[in-house]
């Protein structure tokens, strides 16, 4: 009996083991979906409050799931954040935000680094490798902190990118960790204001907003961010 050539068992093990993910990862889009339909989600405002508001003990469980998948279940992240100002009040609503941001962000680094961050490295160009091993850096962790603490900005991309270099998954847990709660403070505010039907409140809201995204105006603070992360 002849063995088979060990190139053509490693590639056979390889097809095997990417197989083995995508299908995965199918299953794992499948079940976002299907529970989307079962928890009577539309990825509005008023659907996604309605379903968290109407579960008592269970709402704050449920909301946290909620932002933690918001990606499978099609929930853009402004309305999840929002809704927890509505149902939970300010307070409430960054605590519950923030363990939600937590938990997606630490989840999507995992899933990249699973489907093969360290292969998908080797083959790139001797730039672009260079380029994450820089975003790995103490440097790299603060633009990506300070890219989590902005409220305006789609923060999923950074974190599958964060999953594509070599940054620990301490370095990164502690970065979200840390500046989650300001994203999440604003729309929780913002929420919470709409919910007393506070001008002055809202106002506030969004003038803080505005406020924290001054540093992007700023061209070298904006070419930094893009350096770190390849963008």
């Amino acid at each position: 009996m002849t063995d088979t050539p060990e190139p053509e068992r490693s590639r056979r093990e390889k097809l095997r083991s990417f197989g083995g993910r995508a299908t995965a990862l199918a299953v794992l889009v499948a079940s976002g979906l299907y529970a989307r339909e079962a928890l009577g989600l539309d990825g509005d405002l008023e659907s996604v409050r309605e379903t968290v508001g109407n579960l008592g003990v269970w709402g704050p469980i449920v909301y946290i799931t909620i932002v933690s998948v918001r990606q499978l279940i099609l929930v853009p992240h402004m309305v999840a954040l929002v809704v927890g100002g509505l149902v939970f009040g300010t307070l409430g609503g960054t605590i519950y935000g923030a363990i939600g941001l937590f938990n997606s962000a630490v989840g999507i680094f995992l899933l990249t680094r699973w489907m093969g961050a360290e292969s998908f490295r080797k083959r790139l160009s001797p730039n672009l490798q260079h380029t994450l091993a820089r975003a790995s850096t103490r440097g790299g962790v603060g633009s990506l902190a300070l890219v989590n603490a902005y409220p305006f900005m789609t923060i999923t991309v950074f974190h599958a990118a964060a999953g594509l270099t070599t940054m620990s998954l301490a370095s990164f847990a502690a970065a979200i960790a840390l500046t989650s709660p300001i994203r999440t403070w604003v729309y929780a505010y913002f929420g919470s204001a709409i919910v007393e039907g506070s001008t002055r409140h809202i106002v506030a809201a969004t003038a803080i907003a505005l406020l924290l995204l001054t540093p992007l105006l700023i061209p070298r603070v904006r070419a930094r961010i893009r350096k770190e992360f390849a963008l």
